[in-house]
């Protein structure tokens, strides 16, 4: 469950602790809502939501989407939609997050599993 998350900025050698709330990978400073003047990125440290399981069926059905999209021809609407599905199924497989749990506090991950990673 990610409530709520903390963002690292290094800016001129010190770091120093943001509390944020979105969940993104890398911020670019000096972009609208950033505190930190340009020149240097924000790094944020995203909690696993996404269990072994919820993991690995993402990336079979990546790999069945990326399939399909090849036999329904990759320049097609059918197969430009099947590659981003099955994109954003890779990402979210590899990575163990899922964004789209965050605002329902959802999460597939064993309790104790934390320091576990795939």
């Amino acid at each position: 469950m990610v409530a709520s998350e903390e963002v690292v900025s290094h800016h001129l050698g010190q770091p120093r602790t943001i509390p944020h709330r979105r969940a993104s990978v890398e911020l670019t400073a000096g972009s609208v809502g950033s505190p930190d003047p340009p020149g240097h990125t924000l790094e944020m440290n995203m909690a696993q939501n996404m269990g072994t399981t919820d993991r690995a069926v993402r990336i079979v059905v990546a790999a069945v989407a990326a399939l399909g999209a090849g036999w329904a021809g990759f320049g097609t609407a059918g197969g430009i939609v099947l590659l981003a599905i099955a994109a954003v199924l890779l990402v979210t497989g590899a990575s163990g997050f899922c964004p789209l749990y965050v605002p329902f506090h959802l999460s597939t991950r064993r309790h104790g599993a934390a320091g576990r990673s795939w």
